[in-house]
């Protein structure tokens, strides 16, 4: 919601679809190892709800047109809809470690039990 009345009132807005991180999946609960997802389910989960968002976007300025009467400008912002596939699929795990590994400090994550 923050992201339309942004674009309503005329600021640029981009909506970000986890591409990349849906392939990482989410561990949270399971005490056993995950099972990948196949490559085409993967494409078809990404694709569904990349187009959820854009059938979102594309129903908003009808909308505000109905509503013009709250004071807004004819003006909006615009929209995208982005994948952070499209940049985290460079970067490879000594890019990552170096860019994290920066802020972290070795004797403290050595002294860690797990």
């Amino acid at each position: 919601m923050i992201l339309f009345w942004l674009h309503a009132y005329g600021h640029a807005t981009i909506s970000l679809v986890g591409g990349a991180t849906a392939r990482v999946g989410d561990p949270t609960g399971r005490l056993t190892t995950r099972h990948g997802m196949e490559q085409s389910t993967y494409e078809r989960n990404v694709g569904g709800i990349t187009a959820q968002v854009h059938a979102l976007w594309s129903n908003l300025n009808p909308l505000l047109a109905k509503r013009s009467q709250i004071g807004l400008g004819e003006e909006r912002g615009t929209w995208q809809v982005r994948n952070n596939r499209e940049w985290l699929d460079g970067l490879s795990i000594v890019d990552f470690l170096r860019y994290m590994g920066m802020g972290a400090r070795m004797g403290t994550m050595l002294g860690r039990e797990t």
